[in-house]
Order: C-alpha cells, then structure tokens, then sequence
C-alpha cells in the first residue's frame, strides 16, 4: 500500500532548514481543513430526521392529549 510521498527521513538525524523549506514547499503545510460550522438551524433540523425522536414527540402528543382527556372528564363529573 503506497501512503504517498516518500519523505526519506532518517529518525537519528536532524532535518535541515532548507530540507524542511523545501518539503514544505512540496508537500503543503500539515494541517486539517477547516469545515464550515453548521448553525443552530441546520443542527435542529438534522435532529427532526431521527426517527426516537419523531415517536417520542408523537407518545408525548398522545399522551398530553390523554390526559387532557380526562382532566375535562373529572371537571365535567364534578359539574354534575
């Protein structure tokens, strides 16, 4: 498996400045891309795509609704 250029270092020694310039100025700095930050949008909206949390909403609804239900049966047994 090739890993790419080959640097032919030696562990022992010291690399020179101008063999560091010039692998440098072949190889590109070592460094990551940086990646554009998502906003809190995105991050909310990419969160409505996992399904737990579409049924968990949807048992909340369900059982909100369920409870409502019978706080209005209680109120109307008591009106009687």
């Amino acid at each position: 498996m090739k890993r790419g250029i080959e640097l032919e270092a030696d562990l022992k020694s010291v690399l020179s400045t101008d063999t560091a310039r010039d692998r440098l100025a072949r190889c590109s700095p070592n460094e990551l891309a940086e990646t554009p930050k998502a906003s809190a949008l995105v991050i909310y909206l990419r969160q409505l795509k996992d399904p737990l949390l579409i049924i968990y909403s949807k048992s909340r609804e369900i059982i909100s609704q369920a409870g409502l239900d019978m706080l209005n049966d209680e109120q109307e047994m008591g009106k009687k």
